[in-house]
């Protein structure tokens, strides 16, 4: 390609360009508008409680803690127990399962609230009343995104 030909493709590239570059304009502009339209929007949307996120996992992983207490029971059945022994190591394990998990993952964000141990008498209407709100966000959580009971 000649000096030539590269100046007038050169130069067929930029009236092209002048001729779309209203197209292109408003193009960025309507795509700039609708970031910001959508930042906008997110920015009205409530975060999500630390407690009700708390309350989906703990939820969540019940079914595994469940789930291995009937496992421990099949277990037990397989060594031999019987059926009523077995179903004793189903409540145990399930029992102990779910106390074990809600230990690790809400009581934590309880305690913050109010310390574990505290005494009743020590326990102020504040405090009451925020740990009120922290067991609806975390029943917020517990519910079932099917039926939302």
């Amino acid at each position: 390609m000649s000096l030539i030909e590269i100046q007038r493709a050169a130069a067929s590239a930029v009236q092209a360009f002048k001729k779309a570059s209203p197209t292109i304009v408003l193009i960025a502009t309507l795509a700039v508008a609708a970031f910001a339209w959508k930042t906008r929007e997110g920015a009205k949307a409530p975060a999500v409680d630390p407690l009700t996120t708390i309350g989906r996992t703990y939820v969540a992983s019940l079914g595994d803690v469940y789930a291995g207490a009937w496992i421990e029971g099949a277990s037990a059945l397989e060594s031999g127990k019987s059926v009523a022994d077995a179903l004793g190591v189903v409540a145990g394990s399930w029992q102990a399962g779910r106390v074990d998990l809600f230990d690790k993952t809400a009581a934590p964000a309880f305690s913050k609230i109010v310390a574990e141990n505290t005494a009743d008498a020590d326990v102020t209407a504040q405090n009451k009343t925020a740990l009120a709100a922290a067991w609806r966000s975390f029943a917020a959580g517990l519910k079932s995104p099917a039926t939302g009971k």
